[in-house]
């Protein structure tokens, strides 16, 4: 089953790939490539495949349309379950399968397509797809052309093997040809005998003779064009998207030559393709022969010719495409030949496309393939290589064996018979695969400016940034990287992008150590007690917000200023200076410095609030309750201090101290406030003995000790704020 026909929003991208685009008008609904009509059967298994490029996030919806208009829905295809069988132009290619059980006897289409919504624009590009096939069965098989299709290819195949006294020879021809009548002989000849072995290889296969005749690299390449011309892309043309020229023809007219080909005398060829021209313009096309210009080339430059021969002249009612068709004869000393387009008798536009000329009288479609030609020899003897590489280089000669060139230029390495390679002038050279002649980048010795020593660079040309890779798991083609080198900005925001873990087996990490005799770094050593460290070394260190450029904290040898609100040590802090409370006065900034114990002790200062003892059983006592989140904080199961400040005349003392509070008794009223001072809860064994003599002396807490019981007026005793005087 082959792709025949499309609906209105279809387009075909090349021979290779069938497009689906969004319709101008977008609605939700469905919109679907369709394929040829076929017979489909009932209660049998089929598996639809194909290859699929997308350009939007989309499940491909499968469904099926009867002759009666009845659509029929087939199933869905999850790409995320498809597997990726290559990269073409930084997209994913996937081999997209669709196994189903087919439950109705119809003829109709298959539809392949998806749901569109309004996050789709008019005309955008949905899915390319290849390689459509229909299988009755269970097992998946290569893709392989319809049969009526299979019909018209053929292929013939003859072999000759001669085997003498010293020598043996096989030769073996092959004649492919393909569904238009177009033919590709190769013939290979192999000879061995006793010091030397011999290969001859002839292809010559048949093909459009013109040059990008459909513009398929969307430039003029091979074309001689006279006037202002464009390329114009993707123009919709009855069902299909095609490439174009666009040519704004001169007062006095002009006219644009094809590339030059080689053609057979007294052989029928047949010219077509695609013209417009504006009303008020003439096209004229004719056949220019030469019997003197041997060689075909891809671009003519000086346009010489022997015989011409006018196919057709003409102008248009309107600006719509024509297509048109001839045959020609090339005359008996014909030996190539070229197309020439004349636009004059006015100013206008005129262009066109898809300009094909083959061999034969029966009209085919356009097709991309160009003619070709190739003979190689060869002869391998025991000194024939050594000879043949001396005799090259001296006479300055290429030297060409399976894909390899040694010329004055260098080693260059071809791909498809293009360059890809190229060694020569002190580096390596990696050439586009997509644009012809371009340098991607090199490895190359240079020259440092500076000290005017010889370095080793890896580089990579304007247009194009370099990628340290490793090919993606399960994935043929795709490649993931290390670290990316992108100075233009290309595909990445920064020159230099780091994608994996790095590990740093040096010590030393400069920062803008090249412009500087000592610049800033992060270094790493190991100290005196074989612990390892992580340094940073700079006059000033700095942690900014990049959002607010806000400054977190700044240090110097002088500083060290944190802007947070505040700060957290989660663990011990430790300070061989002073630590300052800074009070801001008129007089300056006033520093206040901390009182320090060689224990780890918390107090609880009463400020504003004055106690009062008072007489019970010819006692004057205070009973002061310890607050209970004072209590969480202070450990006052530990013996504890207790300072009073007092305000009245008399003697006093602290006469009892219990966990949860204190009695202050004094031989007449007092008032007074007071200092309670504890150990800090959870870091009691911090203190002189234990820090420094190392001996576990501080009592383990107290167990809860109930309060003792009190009288009466004990009880009533409690706090009796007075106002500071």
């Amino acid at each position: 089953m082959s792709l025949m026909k499309m609906e209105s929003v279809k387009s075909r991208t090349n021979n290779k790939y069938i497009r689906l685009i969004a319709p101008s008008n977008i609605t939700n609904n469905y919109s679907a490539l369709v394929t040829s009509e076929f017979n489909i059967v009932n209660d049998k298994k089929y598996i639809l495949h194909f290859k699929a490029i997308v350009y939007k996030e989309i499940d491909i919806k499968i469904k099926f349309k009867k002759n009666t208009g009845e659509i029929i829905d087939i199933g869905e295809i999850n790409l995320n379950n498809c597997e990726v069988i290559q990269s073409v132009n930084g997209r994913n290619e996937y081999l997209c399968v669709l196994r189903f059980l087919n439950t109705f006897d119809s003829v109709g289409n298959i539809l392949i397509g998806a749901y569109l919504n309004s996050s789709f624009q008019p005309k955008e590009k949905i899915i390319d797809i290849r390689e459509i096939a229909l299988q009755q069965g269970t097992l998946l098989l290569p893709y392989s052309t319809n049969s009526d299709e299979v019909s018209k290819n053929s292929s013939e195949l003859n072999a000759k093997l001669d085997l003498l006294a010293g020598k043996f020879t096989v030769q073996v021809d092959r004649v492919d040809k393909d569904i238009h009548g177009l033919e590709e002989r190769t013939n290979t000849k192999i000879e061995a005998t006793s010091n030397a072995i011999t290969e001859e290889v002839t292809n010559v296969a048949q093909g459009n003779l013109i040059v990008n005749g459909a513009y398929e690299t969307a430039n003029i390449y091979g074309w001689n064009i006279g006037g202002t011309r464009t390329v114009v892309e993707n123009y919709y043309y009855h069902d299909r998207s095609l490439n174009y020229i666009n040519i704004n023809s001169p007062n006095s007219g002009s006219s644009s030559w094809s590339n030059r080909f080689e053609v057979e005398a007294s052989k029928d060829y047949q010219l077509s393709g695609l013209f417009f021209s504006d009303p008020n313009l003439t096209l004229t096309i004719k056949i220019k022969f030469s019997n003197s210009i041997p060689n075909a080339n891809d671009f003519e430059h000086e346009g010489q010719f022997d015989e011409e021969l006018t196919l057709e002249s003409w102008q248009s009612s309107s600006n719509a495409f024509i297509e048109k068709f001839f045959v020609f004869k090339a005359p008996v000393t014909a030996k190539t030949a070229f197309i020439e387009i004349i636009y004059n008798n006015g100013i206008g536009y005129c262009g066109w496309t898809e300009v094909m000329v083959v061999k034969g009288t029966k009209p085919i479609p356009y097709i991309e393939k160009k003619s070709s030609y190739s003979k190689v020899f060869e002869k391998l003897t025991p000194n024939s290589i050594i000879n043949t590489v001396n005799k090259g280089l001296t006479e300055g000669s290429a030297i060409a064996v399976a894909g390899t060139i040694l010329d004055e230029n260098g080693f260059s390495q071809l791909n498809n018979n293009k360059l890809s390679v190229r060694l020569n002038n002190n580096g390596t050279h990696i050439y586009s695969f997509l644009e012809e002649g371009k340098i991607n980048g090199s490895i190359e010795a240079l020259r440092d400016k500076r000290t005017n020593d010889d370095i080793m660079g890896m580089t990579h040309k304007i247009g194009a940034f370099l990628t340290i890779s490793y090919p993606k798991t399960n994935a043929l083609g795709d490649y993931l990287s290390y670290v990316v080198f992108d100075k233009y900005g290309i595909a990445y925001p920064v020159p230099i992008s780091i994608f994996e873990d790095v590990d740093l087996n040096g010590s030393n990490l400069w920062l803008n150590k090249y412009t500087k005799d000592v610049g800033s770094r992060i270094f790493g050593g190991v100290r005196g007690d074989g612990r390892g460290f992580t340094s940073i070394q700079g006059t000033n260190l700095q942690f900014v917000n990049p959002a607010s450029g806000e400054f977190h904290f700044n240090v110097t040898r002088e500083d060290f200023d944190i802007y947070s609100s505040r700060v957290y040590v989660r663990g011990d802090l430790s300070v061989v200076g002073n630590k300052n409370c800074i009070q801001q006065t008129k007089y300056g900034s006033v520093p206040f410095y901390s009182n320090e114990d060689i224990n780890s002790l918390l107090t609880d200062t009463g400020i504003d609030t004055y106690l009062e003892t008072k007489e019970v059983n010819g006692k004057f006592i205070c009973k002061v309750e310890i607050d209970e989140i004072i209590q969480e904080c202070l450990n006052t199961k530990l013996p504890y201090n207790v300072y009073i400040d007092k305000k009245d005349f008399g003697d006093y003392r602290v006469d009892i101290k219990e966990p949860t509070y204190f009695i202050v008794e004094s031989k007449r009223p007092i008032r007074f406030k007071y200092k309670l001072e504890a150990r800090r809860k959870n870091f009691e064994r911090e203190s002189k003995t234990n820090n420094f003599m190392r001996k576990m002396t501080v009592p383990l807490p107290l167990n809860e000790i109930p309060d003792e019981p009190i009288t009466k007026e004990r009880e009533s005793i409690l706090y009796k704020p007075e106002e500071v005087r």
